[in-house]
């Protein structure tokens, strides 16, 4: 069997840390520690690990060497079976690991395996490695590393490995000369710049916020490291770098972080300033285009036209290195992979509408449902091969897909958009999908307005009362759990029948299906157990009503929406998936959007 016959070896998840050969160790771990912000987790005679603010035990590993070089490249796995399988991956592909699987002898520990790409760099695959608790983010040093920008003398042959091997996915080119390699919902977590010959380019480091990033720069003023302005592409525009000179000879880079709806851009067009002396590399050469002759390549990977329409993340993407610091403009967002799990009135709108290309920044890859599907315009897949190829989960299939699928979704790295709000009515749940990760988790509006006032409300103070009334015709809220009696009053009503009084907790465990309404009001207000919810069956709801009522010392509120309900799902608004897509086009960076 061929290598680009066999499937990625495993699922990374992110670029955990980056390890860096120095002749100068000394100095090196003084400068990441006391000018760029690090702080130093231990030390000995020939190494340094550095950790930033985030709960990696380390970001940076200093090995003392003859010369500047780059040690290893780690990506975190999620699972020692993962780790596991991806060795015997890696041995039917004919690749040898260099060390593993097995426990790794290091600072921080863990478990993984260790090979290396065709042109020499040694890649970690690591799960299991200590974590420690975050750092006060107050101060403006780096998050933890983003990615790294990799010199090679063949564009094509890296692209095919780090694709087909390690299961990147490319998510921008920059015509010939640079390829963006992305993991996550990250732009890229690595990038390969065709060069004369194999070097490092630079190391990103990622910032809190723009703020952080200026009083970064500040700070390395302040040691004496002065920036020098350079000419930095990113996107399609052309903004001032800032480059400093420090220690002997590295690039790296630090972009601020941004806030959790907003996580996915990333600079498709970095690459400014590039070192200049044979330590770090030459300037980049664009010679002709090349075969993957070391490893044959899969099926040649969409080259994402430049996405239309821009959005930049809140802050800058800062490339700094040792010795030089770049500050980029965080660019363009790329297109997001989604698939859609449930194939019923509100995922088929969605899916449809990613298939015709209404999202520019989203496209449909997979559909998930537990029913043979027949005409579907993406491939249905079963969960786990969807999110193989997929950055971006809409669950469209009920509480029970989120209770007990919600947290594998977010734990594999990828992001989850919810529209069973229901489900988050058990604490229990609630907190296990609030703490899973990496991937993160979106919750849509639904068919409910008001909740942005609501939240901002909260600003001011606990609401004293919450009060939400739904009207719905009476067969879409008849449940197995109805005695004789409630069920022979809603066959026959001639008027308004109320058929349950509760809290926002209460009331959707009760009705899966058609009040999820109670639980995002509930979301917005941040407490289940303050919003009252009174459901009617109303034989003249020919719209389905909703009223939300809120007050306290600062103010009163009511929203009042009367929505026509699907016409292939009574119990759901026909509205709600059309909320889904307004929370697609926010989760892709579409401009115009009232957030």
């Amino acid at each position: 069997m061929a290598p680009s016959e066999h499937p990625p070896i495993a699922r990374l998840r992110k670029l955990r840390a980056v390890e860096l050969r120095v002749p100068t160790l000394t100095e090196s771990a003084d400068f990441y520690a006391e000018v760029w912000g690090l702080e130093v987790v231990d030390r000995d005679q020939d190494t340094a690990w550095l950790r930033g603010t985030g709960d990696e035990h380390h970001v940076l590993g200093l090995t003392r060497a003859p010369r500047n070089g780059l040690g290893k490249l780690s990506f975190a796995v999620a699972t020692r079976e993962e780790i596991d399988e991806a060795a015997r991956r890696l041995l039917a592909r004919g690749i040898t690991p260099v060390a593993g699987p097995g426990p790794l002898d290091q600072i921080g520990g863990g478990y993984g395996v260790r090979f290396t790409d065709p042109e020499g760099r040694l890649i970690e695959l690591s799960a299991l490695v200590e974590a420690v608790a975050p750092r006060p983010q107050d101060d403006a040093v780096p998050v933890g590393v983003t990615h790294t920008v990799l010199n090679t003398v063949d564009i094509d042959a890296a692209v095919a490995f780090y694709t087909s091997v390690l299961g990147l996915r490319v998510s921008d080119w920059s015509e010939h000369q640079m390829a963006f390699l992305r993991c996550n919902s990250d732009h890229h977590c690595v990038a390969f710049n065709q060069a004369a010959w194999t070097s490092l380019n630079h190391v990103a480091y990622e910032m809190r916020s723009i703020d952080h990033f200026m009083r970064g720069l500040g700070r390395l003023r302040h040691h004496g490291v002065g920036p020098h302005w350079a000419p930095a592409a990113t996107g399609r525009a052309t903004t001032p770098s800032p480059t400093s000179r420090t220690p002997p000879g590295w690039s790296a880079s630090t972009p601020p972080r941004s806030p959790r709806s907003s996580r996915t851009g990333g600079s498709p067009r970095s690459g400014s300033a590039f070192p200049t002396s044979p330590t770090c590399g030459a300037p980049p050469v664009r010679p002709p285009r090349r075969s993957a002759a070391t490893w044959p390549a899969p099926p040649t990977p969409a080259r994402s036209p430049p996405p239309r329409g821009g959005h930049h993340r809140g802050g800058r993407r800062v490339t700094t290195t040792l010795p030089q610091a770049t500050a980029v403009a965080a660019g363009h967002r790329p297109v997001r992979d989604v698939a859609v799990v449930g194939w019923g009135a509100i995922g088929r709108v969605v899916g449809t509408a990613l298939a015709e290309g209404a999202l520019p920044g989203a496209r449909l890859t997979r559909v998930v449902d537990n029913r043979p599907l027949h005409g579907a315009p993406a491939p249905q897949a079963d969960l786990a091969e969807a999110l193989a190829h997929c950055d971006l989960v809409v669950e469209a299939a009920g509480q029970g897909f989120v209770r007990d699928l919600g947290t594998t979704v977010l734990t594999s790295g990828t992001d989850l958009l919810i529209a069973s709000t229901g489900a988050l009515t058990d604490p229990e749940l609630a907190r296990e999908i609030a703490e899973a990760g990496p991937g993160r988790v979106y919750y849509t509006g639904g068919a409910v307005g008001g909740l942005d006032l609501l939240q901002a409300v909260r600003g001011l103070g606990d609401l004293t009362r919450v009060r939400l009334t739904t009207a719905k015709l009476p067969a879409t809220l008849h449940q197995p759990w109805m005695d004789a009696g409630l069920t022979e009053r809603l066959r026959t009503a001639t008027g308004p029948v109320e058929v349950m009084r509760g809290t926002a907790r209460d009331v959707p465990a009760r009705f899966p299906r058609s009040t999820n309404v109670a639980a995002t009001v509930a979301l917005a207000v941040g407490d289940p157990d303050r919003v009252e919810v009174r459901v009617l069956a109303d034989p003249g709801a020919t719209l389905t009503r909703h009223v939300v009522e809120a007050e306290g010392p600062h103010g009163h509120y009511r929203f009042e929406v009367n929505h026509a309900p699907d016409a292939a799902n009574p119990a759901t608004s026909q509205v709600v998936p059309h909320a889904v897509l307004r929370s697609l086009a926010a989760l892709t960076g579409r401009g115009g959007q009232i957030l």
